[in-house]
């Protein structure tokens, strides 16, 4: 966050994250600021979000909420588990003729 505050900052954006980029290529802990790199996505989200003045941390964990909800009721999905009823399995509507 730290760099992407400094970055967003700077007088040129892009010029300057492209000289960090450089700077730190290849180096430990610096693999966010490479595309695909680990926290590359958190990165760019933080950039996003300071370019609208958004605090990007509230943000951050109201996505990750949604997301974790998102992936519990795809996990019930698969399951088969029900939450929205008392979990008795239903019987199948007779089909009428």
């Amino acid at each position: 966050e730290k760099t992407a505050q400094h970055i967003h900052k700077s007088a040129d954006a892009t010029i300057f994250e492209r000289l960090i980029q450089e700077k730190n290529k290849g180096k430990p802990g610096w693999e966010f600021m490479v595309e695909g790199g680990n926290a590359n996505d958190y990165y760019k989200f933080v950039r996003h979000a300071l370019e609208r003045k958004v605090e990007p941390r509230a943000l951050a964990e109201q996505a990750r909420k949604v997301k974790e909800d998102r992936e519990k009721k795809e996990n019930n999905v698969r399951n088969n588990v029900f939450t929205a009823t008392s979990g008795e399995p239903t019987k199948p509507k007779d089909k009428e003729a």
